[in-house]
């Protein structure tokens, strides 16, 4: 029960924040398209993280680890995308934004494994 509400608390909290960037980005001259949209996606991927984990099979304590991990590595993609710039060419962030999304795939396979395992 803890953890539909939780999932319906996380989900709102998603939509304001999409919500919330996009008038930010509408509003402020020096916030352009390109990280508004950066950070929009990188909210919505973590929406369908979070919802694959959630969703899972998983044992209740793998979840509650990686709703942790993933809220971890949420902010810091978040800051990626923010701090990004302009461009596709020679943007570090987004190979860093990459390698953390690649990261928490990895990372929900092995609880999959895992949670087969134990």
């Amino acid at each position: 029960m803890a953890f539909i509400q939780m999932k319906k608390t996380y989900f709102l909290f998603v939509f304001i924040l999409i919500f919330l960037n996009t008038i930010i980005g509408l509003l402020l001259p020096n916030y352009t398209d390109f990280n508004m949209l950066f950070v929009g996606s990188s909210f919505i991927i973590s929406s369908i993280v979070l919802w694959f984990s959630i969703n899972s099979n998983l044992t209740y304590g793998l979840k509650l680890g990686l709703g942790m991990l993933f809220s971890l590595t949420t902010l810091v993609r978040f800051l990626c995308a923010l701090l990004s710039i302009n461009s596709f060419e020679n943007n570090f962030s987004l190979v860093i934004f990459g390698v953390i999304v690649a990261f928490e795939l990895g990372v929900y396979i092995l609880a999959k494994v895992l949670n087969k395992v134990l």
